[in-house]
Parts: C-alpha cells; structure tokens; sequence
C-alpha cells in the first residue's frame, strides 16, 4: 500500500504544488531506476545499460537530466577506464544506477543499488540504509553542520565495516529566496529543499541512495518515505511491465 507523502511540520519557502511536483518526480526517478534494474541481463555493458535506462525515461516523457543517467558495475572504487573497456554484468555483480530527472524548473536526483540475480533485500549493505536514512535525518533535525554531517556518518559506517565511497553530499534545490547569510561547512543547514546523496563502498559493491530533504527552520523530514531504500521491500519491473 502507497505511504502518504511526508508534510513539513513547519513552512518551507515553497508552495504545496511545488512540493508536490518534486515529490512528483523523485518517484518518477526512482520507478525507472526499478524498471530499468528489472530488465538488465548479463551480458550487457554499463553503456549499454545506461542507454536502457535514458530509454526509460524517454518512455516517460524525461529527456533532461540534470545529472545524465549512469549506471556502473563492481565495486564503488575502482581505477579509471578506457571508454568500451568497462566490465560486462554478471550474477552476483554490484549495480549502481543514478541520474537526476529534470522536467521545467524541477528536478530530483535518485540512486538505486543492488547486487544483480540476487532476491532483493539480501544484500547485507543495501539492507542498512535505512538505518543510514534515519541517522542523517537525526543529525540535521539536531542543527548539525555538513561537516558533522560527514562526520556521524563516516563514524556510522566504519562501525558496519563500510566505508564513504563519497560524503554526504547536500546541495540546495530550492533554498530560502531573498537575502540569505552564508553557512559553512560548520553551519546548520537553512531552510529550504536539500538534495542528498550518500555512497557507501561495501566489498565488491555499492550501496546508496539520493534523495529530497525537506529543512524548516526548527526541523526536516525526508520529503517521502515510500521510496526502495526507506525500508519497504525492493520491487524490480520487468520488460512487461
């Protein structure tokens, strides 16, 4: 059953249809991260399956993108490589698909990561970000920092034997409008539509997710909690579907 879209306690400088058309969107973004994940095969290169996934979301009506559509196989860290010669999939490969969706003024980013062939929701790693969602949440409805930030869930991570294959990445979508005093790495975040994206590097795979945090200025919530990493189970579509 469909989880009601989460409602800031408290106002934030957008109008409600706006909230909805971004809330709107990040689930459009990550239906087609589920679909295309649904129709890869083995066999097909990260090019390949990058293609499907644009395919996706030109099937959608989705031809923007503030981030282009990207999907890599194996682990989060590896060296660089030649155009053509990257790895096939394979069972058991670790997929990462990410991309940010942009239709007018609007955009969403959206990562999804799973390991290929294997049932969703076994993935030790995969299987603890919502852990990693909530602790974000916590620190930023505490007033941490971006540097604090980065640090909690470094300290996070290395205590599940992961490490950050990048930081908590925040960037505005929809700041406060009007004269806004800079914050710093060591300031708490506005008020206004973050994007957040985390990486973790686990093994021979990734896991991570991207999504809109939603700040007021005395608390946040994520702007929708019916999402695959946000603890629900995991469903792939197909080529039927």
């Amino acid at each position: 059953m469909p989880i009601s879209p989460v409602r800031p306690t408290a106002p934030l400088p957008l109008e409600e249809p706006d909230l909805d058309r971004y809330r709107d969107l990040q689930q459009l973004a990550y239906r087609c991260l589920r679909l295309t994940a649904g129709r890869l095969r083995p066999g097909l290169s990260e090019r390949q399956a990058a293609d499907l996934l644009r395919l996706t979301f030109a099937s959608a009506g989705v031809h923007d993108f503030a981030l282009r559509p990207q999907v890599r196989f194996g682990p989060a860290r590896r060296p660089a490589l030649l155009p053509g010669t990257g790895p096939r999939l394979r069972p058991g490969t670790g997929v990462l698909l990410r991309c940010a969706p942009r239709l007018g003024r609007y955009s969403a980013p959206a990562v999804l990561t799973l390991r290929h062939g294997c049932a969703p929701g076994t993935d030790p790693a995969n299987a603890e970000l919502p852990c990693y969602r909530g602790l974000l949440l916590d620190e930023v409805r505490g007033g941490a920092s971006p540097a604090r930030l980065l640090a909690a869930t470094a300290a996070f991570a290395a205590r599940r034997g992961h490490t950050l294959a990048s930081p908590a990445l925040l960037s505005p979508v929809s700041p406060l409008p009007g004269p806004l005093s800079p914050f710093t790495a060591n300031s708490p975040l506005p008020p206004g539509l973050w994007a957040l994206t985390l990486q973790l590097a686990a093994g021979s795979a990734s896991a991570g997710f991207a999504e809109l945090l939603a700040v007021t200025s005395h608390s946040a919530c994520w702007l929708d909690d019916d999402l695959p990493h946000a603890g629900g189970p995991l469903q792939l579509g197909t080529a039927g579907h």
